[in-house]
C-alpha cells in the first residue's frame, strides 16, 4: 500500500512539473505578445453611440466606468458581455503585465480541466496529448489564446465552460448560498461566447432530457443559469446588429447557403484536422469492437454534434469560431485514448515511451513559437517607436509581417479612417495614423510624387471620409468570368461586372489623394458616397491621375 501510495505521489508530481514547465513557456509567449487589434480600443470608453462609432477617445480609468461602457457596447455592437468586461478591465485599468499572469494560470487550469474531465484523473499522457493539441491542432493559438482580446472570448469562454461542466458531472448537494454562487458563474460563462457555449449548452439540454433522473439539485441550477447566460447573448441588440450588418449572411436562399456551408467545411477540415480525426474516430467507433473509444463520453459527443451544428449554420470561415469545437474534439480524443489504455491494458513502461515521444514531437513547436512570437513582439515595438517619433500626421512605412499559428500579426492598415487606426490616433496622441506602401511612401517622404510610375490610379478628393464604397466596373467580356460549374450555380447564380475595390487616402502637398490598385479588366470606377450620391469616373491604364468631373 506503502508502495502504490509511493508510485502515486511520484506520477503527480511529475505531472505538476510537466504542467508548470509548459506553462512557464506558456507565459514567455504571453510576455512575447503585445497589446495589439481589438486591445488597444478597449482602453477606451463606449458610449450609446458606438453603433455609429466606437469608440469614444475617452480613456478608462475607473473600475465603475467600464459597466456603462460595456452596456452601451452590449446594446451596439457584441452580445458578450461578461468576457468583454474582463477585456475592458486588463486593457483600461488592470494591464498586459497583470494579464499574463492571469492568462497563463487559466491556460494551465483549461489543460488540467480537459484531463481530469476526459479521464477522471490526473495522467502524464492525456497531458502530454493536451499540449500535442496546443502545439498542432487547436486553432490558431495566437488568436484564442495569446492575443489578449481572443483570449478571453475564446481560451477564457472554454475553460469556464469546461468549469460548468464539472460542477455537473460531480454533482451531489450544495447549500443555498454555494448553488446560488453556482447559478450566477453559469450564467457568466454561458453569456462569455456564443461560438462555445451555445453548442456546450445544447448538448447539456439533450444530456440531461436522455437522463432526467440526473437534472435535479444544483445541476438544475446550473443548466437554467448557463442557458440564461446563452439567451442573453442571442438576444442582444449588438448581436441583432452584427446579424444586420451581414456578418452573418442572411440573404443567400437556403439551397445556396447550404452548398456554400458544405464547401466551406471541406476545406475547414484540410485547415483544421483535429475535426477529421474526431469524424474518423467516430465512424470507427460505430462498429462494435471499437465501441469502448467513446464509452463515458455522451455528454462530449452531445455538445459536439450541437457545437458543429451551430458553426455550420453560422456559416462564419474564421478558424477561431471553431476553437469550442476543437476543444470538444480534444476532450473525446483524449477520452478514446484513455479507453484504449484502459481496454487493451497497456502496460506503464509502454505508456511512458508513447508520453516521452509525445513531449519531445512538441518540443520543435515550442521553441519555434518562442522565436516567432519574439520576433512579433521587436516588430511591434519598432512599429510603435516609429509612430511615436512621428508628426502629428503619421504616416510610417508598411512593413509586412506574416501571421503564424502562435502569432496574430496586425499592423497600421493603409486607411486613415479605418477603425483600428482610428484607435491607434489618440491612443499614440495623433492627428491620424497611417501606413503605406513602400513604393508610395518614400516618393511622397522626398517629394516627388511622379503619378505614372506607380501601379495605382489617384483621385484628388478632400472628403475621402464621406465615401462608404469603391466599385471597379469590368469590362462587358465574358471571358473575365471564371466558370466554377455547379458550384457557381449553387452560390453565385447572378453575375455581376462590379466588384468591391480596395482604397486608401494620403496627404500630398496639402491635397488628399484618393489610390485605387490598378486593374486590366476595369473600364470605369464608382465612388459611392454615405448620403446614397454616387459618380462613375472613367479610367485608362496609361493614365494614372484622374479627376471627377
Amino acid at each position: 500500500m506503502i508502495k502504490s501510495l509511493h508510485k502515486f505521489n511520484s506520477g503527480t508530481v511529475l505531472y505538476f512539473i510537466i504542467l508548470f514547465a509548459v506553462g512557464f513557456w506558456f507565459l514567455i509567449l504571453n510576455w512575447n505578445t503585445p497589446f495589439m487589434h481589438d486591445d488597444l480600443a478597449y482602453h477606451y470608453y463606449y458610449d450609446s453611440n458606438s453603433a455609429i462609432e466606437r469608440p469614444t477617445s475617452e480613456p478608462i480609468t475607473s473600475f465603475w466606468q467600464i459597466f456603462p461602457s460595456m452596456w452601451n457596447h452590449y446594446n451596439a455592437v457584441n452580445g458578450r458581455f461578461t468576457s468583454h468586461f474582463i477585456i475592458q478591465l486588463f486593457c483600461g485599468l488592470l494591464g498586459k503585465s497583470v494579464f499574463n499572469f492571469f492568462n497563463t494560470f487559466i491556460f494551465l487550469l483549461f489543460c488540467d480541466l480537459i484531463v481530469f474531465l476526459s479521464c477522471g484523473k490526473r495522467k502524464l499522457l492525456p497531458l502530454a496529448i493536451v499540449v500535442a493539441s496546443v502545439m498542432y491542432l487547436l486553432p490558431f493559438p495566437g488568436q484564442t489564446m495569446l492575443w489578449l482580446t481572443g483570449s478571453i472570448n475564446y481560451l477564457w469562454s472554454a475553460t469556464f465552460s469546461l468549469i460548468v461542466i464539472k460542477f455537473l458531472m460531480v454533482g451531489g448537494k450544495r447549500s443555498i448560498i454555494a448553488t446560488f454562487l453556482l447559478f450566477l458563474f453559469a450564467i457568466f460563462a454561458g453569456w462569455m461566447n456564443e461560438s462555445i457555449s451555445f453548442g456546450i449548452g445544447g448538448g447539456i439540454v439533450v444530456f440531461f432530457f436522455i437522463h432526467r433522473d440526473r437534472f435535479v439539485g444544483v445541476s438544475r441550477w446550473i443548466v437554467i443559469g448557463y442557458l440564461l447566460g446563452c439567451l442573453l447573448i442571442l438576444l442582444s441588440p449588438g448581436t441583432m446588429n452584427r446579424a444586420a450588418s451581414g456578418e452573418i449572411n442572411t440573404e443567400l436562399t437556403i439551397l445556396q447557403m447550404v452548398s456554400s456551408r458544405v464547401i466551406n467545411s471541406v476545406f475547414l477540415l484540410k485547415d483544421l484536422p483535429i475535426l477529421l480525426i474526431v469524424l474518423l474516430l467516430l465512424l470507427v467507433s460505430c462498429f462494435k469492437k471499437f465501441s469502448f473509444l467513446i464509452e463515458g463520453s455522451s455528454l462530449f459527443l452531445l455538445a459536439f454534434l450541437c457545437t458543429a451544428l451551430f458553426c455550420f449554420l453560422l456559416g462564419l470561415t474564421d478558424h477561431r469560431v471553431f476553437f469550442g469545437l476543437s476543444v470538444i474534439c480534444t476532450l473525446i480524443i483524449v477520452i478514446a485514448v484513455c479507453n484504449s489504455e484502459d481496454h487493451y491494458h497497456i502496460n506503464r513502461n509502454t505508456i511512458s515511451i508513447i508520453t516521452i515521444l509525445i513531449l519531445f514531437i512538441c518540443l520543435p513547436q515550442g521553441v519555434k513559437a518562442i522565436g516567432k512570437t519574439r520576433e512579433y513582439c521587436v516588430y511591434s515595438a519598432d512599429v510603435e517607436r516609429r509612430i511615436l517619433t512621428s508628426p502629428s500626421k503619421c504616416v510610417i512605412e508598411a512593413k509586412p509581417i506574416s501571421s503564424s499559428r502562435f502569432v496574430y500579426a496586425t499592423t497600421v492598415n493603409l486607411d486613415r479612417y479605418q477603425f483600428h487606426n482610428r484607435v491607434r490616433s489618440f491612443y499614440y496622441g495623433k492627428e491620424y495614423v497611417q501606413a503605406l506602401p513602400v513604393d508610395l511612401f518614400y516618393v511622397i517622404r522626398d517629394n516627388s510624387l511622379l503619378f505614372d510610375n506607380l501601379p495605382y490610379w489617384f483621385i484628388p478628393f478632400v472628403d475621402v471620409c464621406d465615401i462608404d464604397s469603391v466599385l471597379c466596373l469590368k469590362q462587358n467580356n465574358d471571358s473575365n468570368i471564371i466558370k466554377r460549374g455547379i458550384i457557381s450555380l449553387l452560390i453565385c447564380p447572378t453575375r455581376t461586372n462590379s466588384i468591391n475595390c480596395n482604397y486608401f487616402d494620403f496627404e500630398y502637398r496639402g491635397v488628399v489623394f484618393m489610390a485605387i490598385p490598378l486593374r486590366n479588366d476595369v473600364s470605369s470606377i464608382r465612388l459611392v458616397y454615405k448620403n446614397g450620391d454616387d459618380i462613375s469616373i472613367s479610367v485608362s491604364n496609361n493614365t494614372h491621375l484622374l479627376s471627377v468631373q
